[in-house]
């Protein structure tokens, strides 16, 4: 998997970046790539992920939580000198990737902030059960202080009365 970036829109108008990438991925040069786009765009959010580690390395593992913590510190730290504001995106099979370990790195880091793709913490042996999980989800995080966003991904944009279902844009709905 190789980094891709995406504008991020809301209510019709760009609200942020999103940044995909592997976990561990050399350099973070991404960042810089990201705030260009968003800066072009007139925007200040960054989200990303932290994508399934390597070949070979378990996503539970000290190594995976090493390179984990450290994209996270670098982004925050990177943010704090381009005013950008860093949202992490959990997803399932991801470092971060559930209620609990989503809970832990927010804890952790205080000034990260949260873009809940509440689809994306689901498994395809979760959806038999999704009503308990999304509850679950909703339960954790919907006074959350530190939900920047809600994601919804693959949406099709509308454009007046014109669907146009060949463009897939993430949306997102920002936090009060």
């Amino acid at each position: 998997m190789s980094s891709s970036i995406s504008m991020l829109r809301s209510e019709g108008g760009p609200w942020g970046v999103w940044v995909r990438t592997p976990l561990g991925l050399d350099g973070l040069g991404f960042l810089d790539e990201a705030r260009a786009m968003g800066e072009s765009a007139g925007v200040k959010n960054l989200v990303f992920e932290l994508g399934p580690p390597g070949d070979g390395v378990l996503s539970w593992s000290a190594a995976a939580r090493g390179a984990a913590t450290e994209m996270i510190h670098a982004a925050l730290e990177w943010s704090g000198t381009t005013g950008c504001t860093v949202c992490l995106r959990p997803e399932a099979n991801h470092l971060i990737s559930d209620v609990p370990s989503t809970l832990a790195a927010l804890r952790a880091h205080p000034n990260l902030r949260l873009a809940l793709d509440p689809a994306a913490l689901l498994t395809e042996s979760m959806l038999v059960h999704r009503a308990q999980h999304m509850e679950r989800a909703r339960h954790a995080f919907g006074q959350h202080p530190q939900v920047a966003c809600v994601m919804v991904n693959n949406a099709k944009e509308t454009v007046g009365s014109m669907k146009m279902p060949d463009v897939e844009v993430p949306c997102v709905w920002p936090a009060p």
